[in-house]
C-alpha cells in the first residue's frame, strides 16, 4: 500500500490548472473543485498514483552511479540496459518514465545491486 504524501500531491497539482487536473483524472467539476481546495478525501490513492507516475529527473542518480562504478556514461548505459540516447538525455536532466526512475533510484541506493549487474553484464 502506498502512503499518502500530501506535499507530493500538492506539488503535482501545482503544475496544472484545476480543469487540467480534472480532465487528467476523470473528475467531475465538483470533485475537481474539492481536490483544488486541498480536500483530498476519497481521492488519496488516485492522486498518489498520478503524482508518482509522472516522468522524473534522475540525472543526479545516474551521476552517482557513474561516480560509484568509475564507468563512463556509455558503459553505464550498457550496464543499466538503457538505450544510449535515452541515457544521454536522462543524464542531461530530461525526465524518464516513473518505472525507469524507480529502477535507477534503487540501483543508486543499493550499490551491491550494481555489482551484481556488473558480474552479469560487463
Amino acid at each position: 500500500m502506498i502512503v499518502f504524501d500530501a506535499d507530493l500531491v500538492k506539488d503535482w497539482l501545482g503544475r496544472f490548472g484545476q480543469n487540467t487536473v480534472r480532465k487528467l483524472l476523470g473528475l467531475s467539476p465538483k470533485q475537481g473543485a474539492q481536490v483544488a481546495s486541498g480536500d483530498f478525501s476519497g481521492f488519496e490513492e488516485l492522486l498518489m498514483w498520478a503524482a508518482t507516475n509522472e516522468p522524473q529527473d534522475v540525472s543526479a542518480e545516474l551521476k552517482a552511479i557513474e561516480d560509484a562504478t568509475g564507468l563512463s556514461s556509455a558503459r553505464s548505459a550498457i550496464l543499466l540496459g538503457i538505450p544510449d540516447k535515452t541515457y544521454t538525455r536522462a543524464r542531461k536532466g530530461d525526465p524518464v518514465p516513473a518505472a525507469m526512475a524507480n529502477y535507477v533510484r534503487m540501483l543508486a541506493e543499493f550499490p551491491d545491486l550494481i555489482e551484481r549487474l556488473k558480474e552479469r553484464t560487463l
